[in-house]
């Protein structure tokens, strides 16, 4: 099997400059110099920002930060820009396969 790989995570940028809009997908990303950037957008009182994340098999999975169900959430909308690195050092491939769990409320 492959190893799991642990990954670094930026502390969010809010209202970033994130160069559109944020798609279906409640996410952006790209990789620039090995680190992927995680661009988000949401609520800046519940933001929909990365918590934690693996990597294996070239698929980085990311799990957002969670909210206690009836965290009263802002109807804003502001944007988030977070740097995602290996922890060993390695570069992330250009294709590497981003998947972001859905905001959870619990």
């Amino acid at each position: 099997g492959a190893s799991t790989a642990t990954v670094e995570i930026s502390e969010a940028v809010q209202d970033a400059d994130i160069g559109g809009e944020i798609g279906e997908a409640g996410f952006n990303s790209t990789v620039k110099d090995g680190i992927v950037i995680l661009d988000t957008a949401g609520s800046s009182t519940c933001p929909p920002t990365i918590a934690s994340g693996t990597y294996a098999d070239g698929v980085l999975k990311l799990e957002r930060e969670k909210y206690e169900s009836g965290t009263p959430c802002t109807m804003d909308y502001r944007t988030f820009r977070q740097e995602i690195s290996l922890s060993d050092g390695k570069k992330f491939a250009d294709d590497v396969k981003v998947e972001v769990a859905e905001q959870v409320f619990e």
